[in-house]
């Protein structure tokens, strides 16, 4: 009967029972080591049997328990149709301890003792049955934190395999061997961060072989994954492993798991514990139908989490190992932006210094006080991206109307300032310096405003006599009555004095912008006739004013008739009150509009 041996019910790897028995059997036939499950050292640096680019905090020591249980891990089947034959091993009980210790927070060490608590199995075919309790092959491990850099770890990991016992059938190949890995891992962090991870290793090993199996050097394969679900508390993990003996059949030679579970951190005491299940991939020697696994760990820097914490652990880190830059080494934390300025240490120029991000230059990683170089601190420069003066307030010198005064300090930027001694800072012309309404060029006192009283109102300077018309709030006001023509609008010639004057204060108040012409009258006659002769009196005035030199733009007219007294119609004195015309500022030019307004 062709028979070969199969490692879990499901797997590929068969041989032939009828070798089995033509070949010499003795009692200590080479049984090679089975596990495919090997626990790291550190529990809190790696997924099970997935080491990560982490190591452990420099001198604090860890402890990792492991216990696993494993299902039918080496199963004798018949070739033909699978049939179950027997059960070289048929369940599995097991305890790695793992001690581990970290140096410089680059390097850590680790000693990984699997103890047999109890398994079963039968013999056949020349191949002895297991011991019931049994020392598996301890396994040392050195492990190297190469980098980190934007969460992407890269580390290698030397494990040696040491035999324990002379007679320890399936748990040990007889003799020393190693494996060397390579470790590659990614990190996202934030409150539930993850990370996955990927080891790739050759295992050096002495050729084994039996009736049933050859075995040699061999290729392995860990995958693993883990996410944070609870913030500080339960991660999430998933593993696979796998190994591809190099002199065995290619096709029958793969043994490969997997593993599921989780990790639940108590709190800030370093203690941590697992829990998983898992079965075979592949089939394969030592690949079990079902695995189960509970771990308890103790890691005084918490980092179970290996970096998947939104807290930090009892060495004031739980993410990157230090990075000895000078700047606050002591806390066991890397540092990989120092000034905390949002630019990696290792792209800022300027490390310990944050950038001030004021849009000059951040990528740097170097504040810039003065970004254009003007010699004026950015916070004092109205224009800190453009070279400028003191003068200017650190902007460019701009003089479009060519006056020698900047734009940004100049009233009348688009018009030259006439440098006449009169206000020449501003940047405006002055054509008529004293305000009086009348052009400097025309006026024989230009520094004096003239004085509006009738007298040589026209030459600029001021004369004896009083004024018949004042500037008063928003009217201005005349001290005489204005004359027509009775029930006519006709303007008599002994009023054209008082009316030039209120055109000289139009002129000397170019804030004024609009002044309405009031015209008003008594009560005798038709108010219908009243109310057209005060509008055409009204009217009458404005046009004179405009004669006078005043802007149409800046005049309207309006009358009222009778409807708005000032005094008693019913009398004499009162009617020759009510016959008036009134000047109302209805707008002026407000400040901020650029203009100036009251001298």
């Amino acid at each position: 009967m062709n028979t070969t041996l199969h490692h879990l019910r499901r797997t590929t790897l068969l041989a032939s029972l009828l070798v089995a028995l033509l070949w010499p059997m003795t009692s200590n036939a080479q049984t090679p080591a089975s596990e495919t499950f090997e626990p790291q050292a550190v529990g809190a640096t790696s997924i099970w049997s997935v080491a990560t680019s982490r190591v452990a905090p420099h001198l604090l020591p860890s402890v990792e328990l492991v216990a696993h249980y494993a299902d039918d891990p080496i199963e004798l089947q018949r070739r033909s149709d699978s049939t179950p034959i027997t059960q070289l091993v048929d369940e599995q009980y097991k305890l790695d301890v793992g001690l581990g210790v970290g140096f410089f927070d680059r390097v850590e060490v680790g000693l990984v003792l699997p103890v047999v608590l109890y398994q079963s199995g039968n013999a056949a075919a020349g191949l002895p049955a297991p011991n019931t309790i049994d020392l598996a092959e301890a396994r040392g491990q050195v492990r190297f934190h190469l980098l980190d850099e934007q969460g992407l770890g890269l580390g290698a990991q030397l494990t040696g395999y040491l035999p324990t016992s002379d007679d320890a059938p399936y748990q040990s190949n007889g003799s020393a061997g190693a494996l060397g890995s390579l470790i590659a891992d990614y990190r996202s962090d934030g409150a539930y961060p993850w990370r996955v991870a990927a080891n790739v290793g050759w295992a050096l090993q002495s050729q084994t072989s039996n009736a049933l199996l050859s075995t040699d050097d061999r290729l392995d394969v860990r995958l693993g994954a883990e996410a944070t679900v609870v913030p500080d508390t339960v991660t999430l993990l998933l593993s696979g492993f796998g190994r591809w003996e190099a002199l065995a059949d290619p096709t029958r030679s793969v043994s490969a798991g997997y593993l599921g579970g989780a990790r639940v951190r108590w709190g800030a005491t370093g203690l941590s514990s697992t829990f998983g299940a898992g079965g075979s991939l592949s089939g394969g020697y030592g690949s079990p139908d079902v695995r189960v696994v509970a771990s308890v760990g103790y890691a005084p820097s918490n980092g179970g989490s290996l970096g998947l914490s939104a807290s930090s652990s009892a060495d004031g880190c739980a993410g990157l190992p230090e990075d000895f830059d000078g700047f606050q080494d002591d806390d066991g934390c890397a540092d990989p932006d120092n000034d905390a300025d949002g630019v990696p240490d290792t792209r800022d120029n300027c490390p310990n210094v944050p950038e001030d991000v004021d849009g000059f230059e951040d990528a740097d990683g170097c504040p810039d006080s003065d970004n254009d170089a003007d010699g004026i601190a950015d916070f004092n420069d109205a224009c800190p991206d453009t070279p400028g003066t003191e003068k200017t307030s650190g902007c460019p010198f701009v003089d479009e109307d060519g006056d020698g005064i900047d734009a940004s300090v100049d009233r009348c930027p688009n018009e030259a300032e006439d440098a006449d001694g009169f206000e020449d800072n501003d940047g405006c012309p002055d054509a008529d310096n004293d305000r009086d309404g009348i052009a400097d060029a025309d006026d024989a006192c230009p520094d004096v405003p003239e004085s509006v009283n009738g007298v040589d109102d026209t030459d600029g300077c001021p004369d004896e006599g009083d004024s018949a018309v004042r500037l008063s709030g928003d009217r201005i006001e005349i001290l005489e009555r204005v004359h027509f023509d009775t029930a006519r609008a006709t303007i008599k010639s002994r009023s054209h004095s008082v009316l030039e004057q209120v055109a000289s204060v139009m002129k000397a108040n170019a804030d004024i912008r609009l002044l309405r012409v009031q015209g008003h009258t008594d009560s005798r006659g038709d108010e219908q006739d009243n109310l057209e002769l005060s509008q055409q009196r009204a009217v009458s005035v404005k046009e004179f004013l405009i004669e006078q030199g005043v802007d149409a733009e800046r005049l309207s007219a309006r009358g009222y008739g009778e409807s708005h007294p000032i005094a008693d119609n019913d009398t004499a004195d009162g009617r020759a009150d009510n016959r008036r015309v009134e000047f109302h500022i209805i707008e002026r030019v407000r400040a901020d509009e650029g203009e100036r307004g009251d001298p």
